[in-house]
């Protein structure tokens, strides 16, 4: 059985794997897959993305974290239980 908790959150690769940071440059992630198992909907998942954190910071240009990100206790499943902001 694979379990993809520490995927793209490797300390060898990362400088601080821990912090959440959509700006981190680690070359190619394991969110979509790969080559013949590429996900049919990455292109259309980024471009969404994309448009989302776009329309936020023009909506919402004061943004910024406020508090400690929570993450699910879930090993197997990497996740934000909590992202408390301000603005």
């Amino acid at each position: 059985m694979l379990v993809v908790g520490a995927a793209n959150r490797d300390p060898a690769r990362f400088a601080d794997p821990d912090r959440f940071d959509i700006t981190r440059d680690g070359g190619r992630g394991l969110f979509f897959g790969h080559g013949l198992h590429l996900c049919l909907g990455a292109a259309l998942a980024r471009l969404e993305m994309t448009v989302l954190l776009e329309q936020i910071g023009k909506r919402f240009p004061a943004l910024a974290l406020g508090g400690e990100v929570q993450r699910r206790p879930n090993p197997a499943l990497r996740g934000m239980a909590a992202l408390p902001l301000t603005r």
